[in-house]
């Protein structure tokens, strides 16, 4: 079988804020992902990279299609009937929770679905390079469909806590394995080992 290079991925995962507030929303998790597919595989786990250069390429795609006049949006279950959020930028962000973010604007619905709990997690479309790579690098694909992503209830990556519970406990990952750390993850983790170590030296 032949793969061709920038393939769609369809993937549930989880969103880490409480959106609807402020209208900002992780789109995906950072760091080395290692994933099953919803739709758009190969019929086993892929890895994908999920960094500042996605960021860039999922921001480049929503901005080539709004240059088209194809103003991105999310839906429910991707069944593209209806939209629920309008996404009007793509970002990375540092911090406790890396990842690629976005901003944009909650339709009625979407955000009556969220605060209503009848929704819990997000399921982002995006597109890779090579689904055999490993890993896979985030690409930025002219020929997209607007549809960018769909509410869910059925998130793989169940280490990041649902839309309406910020700190919730409990979620174990199924389809989701995260265990190689970034180079900035390790330098991070470094430098705080070095801050506790001359803590302790002081008491």
């Amino acid at each position: 079988i032949t793969l061709m290079p920038n393939s769609s991925l369809i993937c549930r995962g989880a969103i880490s804020l409480p959106a609807t507030a402020t209208g900002e929303m992780m789109f995906m998790p950072g760091g080395l992902q290692e994933i099953t597919p919803f739709g758009g595989g190969i019929g086993q786990p892929i890895q994908v990279l999920v960094d500042a250069h996605g960021a860039a390429q999922i921001e480049k795609q929503r901005s080539s299609l709004a240059a088209k006049g194809k103003r991105p949006y999310f839906d429910f279950e991707h069944t593209d009937h209806g939209a629920s959020y309008w996404p009007d930028s793509f970002f990375w962000k540092d911090g406790a929770e890396p990842g690629i973010y976005c901003r944009g604007e909650w339709t009625h619905d979407g955000k009556t679905g969220v605060e209503g709990k009848t929704w819990r997690a997000f399921s982002p479309v995006f597109h890779v390079d090579n689904k055999t790579a490993k890993p896979a690098q985030i690409t930025c694909r002219d020929t997209a469909h607007p549809n960018m992503g769909g509410l869910v209830n059925d998130p793989a990556f169940k280490s990041i806590s649902p839309l309406w519970a910020k700190n919730a406990s409990g979620a174990q990952s199924a389809n989701h394995t995260n265990n190689t750390m970034t180079p900035e993850e390790i330098k991070a983790l470094q430098d705080k080992i070095k801050e506790l170590e001359a803590e302790v030296a002081k008491l």
